[in-house]
């Protein structure tokens, strides 16, 4: 029992190193990243992705990629706080001038940490619908004063000319819900300039690179400053994670706990099993002692047997004197018959009765 303990607690000692070891932040202040040159936090590669709060895959070709929401962008350039990114993808819809351009959407979530806008960018509403029904006419009637797409088969496209807005932000000129089949898409547009001003249809004013620009709240930057890492503890509740106090360190006293209240519960359990099996062992007395004794070591290397005081008193009839065959120097020498399986015999003993 003690070796099976002793096992446990080395197996412990041994997982706990493990897990401490592999805790260990792989975390760098800055990595390679491709044609980006050296990038940090709050960026992070592929292989690390708990060190940041967006992931590039800088291993891409033939540009790192910059990956929002499961879908990747070329990541063309970088400049300060900016991205100058691309989709490949939306720029072949856009030369076949297809609707499925209407599905690559540049409009990326925020957090509480980060955020992140596409300029500039031209905002579009896309509705389902079928000619000639009350969901066209409700459609209709909410975006009277836009322009409108509807060439798509099953959807219109409603927008504002770029000419009309500032760098194409028509958001603030909605005014309640959207109509239950309606979805916003922010897509890219090119800057203008003054020897090219927007101008064509809704494909001609598109284009599928734009400039990405992210910021970090203020929160963070604080963090930051103090020598932390932001952290998200769910989606609404921020955490500045500080190395060396409430960080990694927490994680290291978690994993602690947990490991040595697995060795202190095997050591209770050890202690209990030895406590039954003591008192079971005691329950029988010296008597089950000395023929445990007996059995273990027999003869002690002598070819002496070991009896107890009641087996001799049994196998003499209690010492009855028609079995006494003299006296020696300790004592009388009685006459005594021991019986052990597998055979019978008879073996004279001298016995000291006192």
């Amino acid at each position: 029992m003690a070796s099976a303990f002793l096992f446990f607690c080395c197996l412990m000692i041994f997982s706990l190193h493990q897990v401490l070891g592999n805790s260990k932040s792989n975390c760098t202040d800055e990595f390679e990243c491709g044609g980006l040159g050296a990038m940090k936090f709050p960026f992070t590669n592929s292989s690390n992705l708990q060190c940041g709060l967006c992931r590039f895959d800088c291993h891409a070709k033939p540009y790192p990629k910059i990956v929002f929401g499961g879908q990747k962008y070329d990541a063309l350039v970088k400049k300060g706080d900016f991205f100058l990114i691309s989709d490949p993808k939306l720029q072949e819809y856009l030369n076949n001038k297809s609707c499925k351009s209407f599905s690559r959407n540049f409009s990326f979530t925020n957090s509480p940490l980060i955020s992140f806008q596409i300029v500039p960018n031209l905002t579009l509403y896309k509705c389902k619908h079928s000619h000639g029904n009350t969901i066209q006419k409700t459609n209709d009637s909410f975006f009277k004063d836009f322009d409108r797409y509807t060439e798509c088969e099953g959807l219109n496209v409603y927008y504002h000319h770029p000419n009309k807005t500032i760098l194409g932000n028509t958001s603030a000129k909605i005014s309640g819900k959207l109509p239950k089949h309606c979805s916003l898409v922010q897509l890219p547009i090119p800057l203008p300039t003054p020897s090219k001003l927007y101008a064509g249809g809704l494909f001609e004013l598109l284009t599928s690179s734009a400039l990405l620009n992210w910021e970090l709240s203020k929160d963070c930057h604080l963090c930051l400053d103090k020598g932390g890492k932001c952290q998200m503890i769910d989606e609404h509740e921020f955490h500045c994670s500080i190395k060396g106090q409430n960080g990694q360190s927490n994680s290291k006293m978690i994993i602690m706990a947990s490991v040595l209240g697995g060795v202190g519960l095997i050591l209770l359990s050890s202690i209990f099993a030895l406590s039954i099996w003591c008192r079971k062992r005691g329950k029988n007395g010296l008597t089950q002692f000395h023929q445990d004794l007996e059995v273990e070591s027999k003869y002690f290397g002598f070819q002496v047997p070991v009896f107890t005081y009641a087996e001799l008193k049994e196998a003499t009839n209690n010492f009855d004197p028609l079995n006494e065959l003299g006296d020696g120097g300790f004592g009388t020498v009685y006459y005594g018959k021991f019986f052990f399986e597998p055979k019978n015999y008879v073996k004279k003993t001298a016995i000291s009765k006192r």
